[in-house]
């Protein structure tokens, strides 16, 4: 167990190795990258190499969602999500919001100049 002398980052990574493979125990992510609906899958659970979440899924699995997320831009150079759209608003939206995060998360991947 951690002392009151460790850090932020060894404290999170404690508390992650008691909660973090409940992800995969409860069915919490699809590790196929084409599941479809509303689900969650790995990079938004571990986004970034560093994340803390990163070291439950294989280089495989990462790759996959990763080349996949790659693959979904579409036309208009935009991503979609896997939701219903409340609205046209809304859809404009969260297609802002998730076209920012693919591209960050491509980015931080090495995917994305």
């Amino acid at each position: 167990m951690c002392s009151a002398s460790c850090s932020t980052w060894d404290r999170a990574r404690e508390a992650f190795g008691r909660v973090g493979p409940l992800i995969l125990d409860r069915h919490m992510v699809a590790l196929d990258p084409g599941t479809p609906g509303e689900v969650h899958f790995p990079l938004d659970f571990a986004p970034e190499p560093d994340s803390l979440a990163r070291e439950l899924f294989d280089e495989a699995t990462i790759k996959g969602h990763l080349d996949h997320l790659a693959q979904a831009q579409r036309e208009d150079g935009g991503w979609m999500f896997n939701w219903l759209a409340w609205s046209p608003a809304a859809e404009r939206d969260w297609r802002g919001f998730l076209t920012v995060d693919a591209l960050r998360v491509l980015r931080a991947n090495g995917r994305w100049g």
